[in-house]
């Protein structure tokens, strides 16, 4: 069966968005047989170009910022989308995130510590926290964390994968694996928990790895992966989040990414950001976006890829909100193809509050 050319059709569609799983009843883990058979063909026949490229995200992500900004002026030529469609297939239209020189690993340098005896985080960098949403996503995670008195720990770690995990690639990236599940257990042996601002990330590391890799070492890492939200809001059940935060008044429309919601993390961003005074929160109604991060680059899943957000879309456009934000940037990525405004990610809303408090209190 996996030489018919009707079942590789069909396992092509699935984007590894995980909400089959989640919604469906029966059980059945629909996008790991769709990962594992895509792991067969590529084992048998090798990757596909597009695929090769398309997913060595950390590759893409550092040359890019490397290269920036002439590299975001170079992308957004017509004649080098084009070509770009033409020679890796990736969709010419596909609204990119800007590169950004300065990474977050570079703005960590020199950064002062948070005082002795303060409990320690290995916040695992994404790379679009990192390169593209250095100054957003990325500072303001650690801004949040070290604003509670939380060290920030940030070892060097390789891509999570799981672009080339979704496309089949797992057997290329088994080194990668094996080295990211080493250094991790180094802090789960120090109790130390392994916080994710990427919910495609944290579902690679926590979910993923466990079936690829199956040991002792990789489950006992997946029980110490935690999501930002949920580590956060954790705190504040505990009465250990500094609630410090200055007044933002706006209404902001939620969309909750469907890798977020297979983590079990479903209430905890919005109940964060009703901390926030002022803030009122609009949640979309539990659509997919249609990105399916590599998924929707693809010039051949595009029209597929925006027709599943349209909903998505129509009811954002349909909206009263002053401010989109979400806890995936490939979600981020979409929503700005499809309605045109740019989102934020929650734990930034949580920064700048903390910062509008710092401001006020400055001033008086």
């Amino acid at each position: 069966i996996l030489e018919e050319p009707e079942f590789k059709e069909i396992i092509d569609t699935c984007m590894n968005c995980k909400r089959c799983l989640t919604d469906c009843p029966s059980g059945v883990d629909v996008p790991w047989l769709s990962v594992t058979s895509r792991a067969d063909v590529v084992r048998r026949k090798g990757e596909d170009f597009s695929s090769r490229i398309l997913t060595d995200t950390r590759k893409l992500c550092l040359q890019g910022s490397m290269l920036a900004p002439v590299a975001n002026v170079a992308t957004n030529l017509r004649p080098v989308r084009w070509g770009l469609q033409k020679v890796i297939g990736m969709e010419a239209t596909r609204y990119l995130p800007q590169f950004r020189n300065r990474t977050l690993r570079k703005m960590m340098t020199g950064r002062p510590e948070p005082l002795e005896g303060s409990r320690e985080v290995l916040f695992f960098l994404g790379c679009f926290a990192n390169y593209n949403d250095p100054e957003g996503e990325g500072l303001a995670v650690v801004e949040v964390l070290e604003h509670n008195n939380i060290k920030v720990i940030l070892p060097e770690l390789k891509c999570c994968g799981i672009a080339r995990i979704s496309s089949g690639g797992q057997d290329l990236i088994m080194d990668d694996i094996a080295d990211n599940i080493g250094i991790l257990s180094e802090y789960t042996q120090k109790n130390i928990p392994i916080l994710f601002s990427e919910a495609s990330c944290a579902l690679a590391v926590k979910c993923e790895y466990p079936r690829i890799i199956n040991s002792e070492q990789a489950r006992t890492v997946s029980e110490n992966c935690f999501d930002i939200h949920q580590y956060l809001y954790q705190l504040h059940q505990n009465g250990e989040l500094r609630t410090d935060f200055g007044p933002l008044d706006m209404k902001v429309g939620y969309h909750a990414p469907c890798h977020l919601k297979s983590i079990g993390v479903t209430d905890e961003p919005v109940r964060l950001m009703e901390l926030i005074p002022g803030v009122t929160v609009e949640r979309y109604s539990d659509k997919c976006c249609g990105m399916g991060g590599t998924y929707g680059i693809k010039s051949k899943n595009f029209d597929l890829s925006m027709k599943i957000g349209q909903r998505l879309f129509e009811e954002i456009n349909a909206s009263n909100v002053d401010q989109l934000v979400t806890g995936c940037g490939a979600c981020g990525m979409q929503i700005q193809q499809g309605t045109m405004r740019e989102s934020i990610h929650p734990v930034k809303l949580m920064s700048l509050a903390y910062q509008k408090e710092k401001e006020t209190s400055s001033a008086a």
